[in-house]
């Protein structure tokens, strides 16, 4: 085969290969799994982020360029503040959380009352905070328990424009694909070196 005809279809695979290690590096969807019993006033500490409030609406999450590379569908849950126990907020608040119960969704509906603990999210998606079934206690697990220092959370969301979204997708896709190659140029050098030693042993 002529090696310019060849060169687009190495491409193409090599593009397509790398796409799949991308998506294949996202996080598995599993069972949820609580661990039973824990104490507001220690688990408090170790999250980023705790407050009570009321659950004022649920949409799905809007699709951006960075979550699109990841197939698990989120809720955006919008919660009124009713009492701040780490961090500063806003009246309201977007919070993130899986779609499904068994991927720890948290399945509440608007006037629902819960205390809510966050944490901070990866790089990806415009709503940066996010909770689950098991950080999701009673409205009144906060009562008692005294106020702790906390970071800004705000309204929930990060403003991230559709260049720096390309710009952060883009960098991904290339870690990704220098690994691929590097993976592809040791293979290749490892089968080229096995020939060597055998028949020098012989």
């Amino acid at each position: 085969m002529n090696p310019r005809k060849r060169a687009p279809a190495r491409l193409i695979c090599v593009t397509a290969v790398a796409a799949v290690a991308f998506v294949s590096s996202s996080p598995p969807c599993v069972a949820c799994s609580c661990v039973e019993g824990l104490n507001p006033a220690s688990f408090i500490h170790e999250t980023d982020a705790a407050f009570s409030g009321t659950v004022v609406s649920v949409k799905s999450a809007p699709w951006n360029l960075l979550r699109g590379w990841d197939g698990e569908a989120e809720f955006i849950y919008r919660i009124k503040v009713d009492r701040k126990a780490k961090g500063e907020f806003s009246e309201i608040v977007d919070v993130r959380t899986a779609k499904e119960q068994l991927s720890c969704g948290i399945g509440l509906e608007p006037g629902d009352k819960r205390a809510f603990f966050l944490s901070r999210r990866d790089i990806t998606g415009a709503h940066k905070w996010n909770t689950n079934a098991c950080a999701v206690m009673p409205a009144d697990a906060l009562d008692g328990i005294q106020p702790v220092p906390g970071p800004d959370v705000g309204d929930g969301t990060t403003l991230r424009t559709f260049v720096e979204q390309f710009r952060i997708a883009e960098a991904l896709v290339a870690l990704n694909l220098e690994v691929l190659l590097w993976s592809v140029v040791r293979t290749v050098r490892d089968r080229r070196a096995g020939p060597r030693k055998s028949s020098a042993s012989t």
